[in-house]
């Protein structure tokens, strides 16, 4: 049996660290803590999410610098911290080893 998992916000909780990236990115761009906007833009395509982000901050937001200061969060984090693993992926490799 072969499986195949797509491992970003199923085994590694990414989302976790995006939203402080994107607290950190938003206090840095002016729109305040911005890491809710994980869950408004969840599985969404980059164009869709950008619409949403449009919509949620106008002319306060700046694609551009929104993306440099998330940047350099996760290459701060990531150079620090190990990424997040999801509770009970453990199991999963395990169940699907066999």
């Amino acid at each position: 049996m072969n499986v195949i998992f797509d491992m970003d916000g199923l085994m590694f909780d990414t989302e976790k660290v995006f939203i402080k990236a994107w607290d950190y990115a938003g206090e840095r761009i002016g729109i305040g803590k911005a890491g809710y906007m994980v869950y408004k833009t969840l599985g969404m395509s980059i164009v869709a999410s950008y619409e949403i982000w449009n919509e949620e901050f106008g002319d306060r937001y700046n694609q551009e610098e929104l993306r440099k200061y998330t940047k350099e969060f996760l290459k701060n984090y990531y150079e620090n911290n190990k990424v997040p693993v999801k509770q009970g992926e453990r199991e999963y490799y395990y169940i699907y080893r066999g």
